[in-house]
């Protein structure tokens, strides 16, 4: 997980770059960071459940293919 992050941070980096973007200005309101979180916290629950599903699919189809 932690290679992960550093790839995100590395990606958001050279994003930032390349438009000329300034990472030391906040320019988030408080309900547009309220907001970030919520959806943030979304698609890691739908992540999860995405992830879930497919362990459970993948052993399943490991069981179909023993017999």
């Amino acid at each position: 997980m932690e290679s992960a992050k550093k790839m995100l941070e590395l990606l958001v980096e050279k994003t930032f770059q390349k438009y000329n973007v300034k990472s030391n200005v906040n320019s988030l309101s408080d309900e547009q960071k309220q907001k970030l979180r919520a959806l943030v916290e979304d698609i890691k629950k739908e992540t999860e459940t995405f992830l879930a599903n497919a362990e459970i699919t993948e052993s399943t189809d490991s069981r179909k293919n023993k017999k």
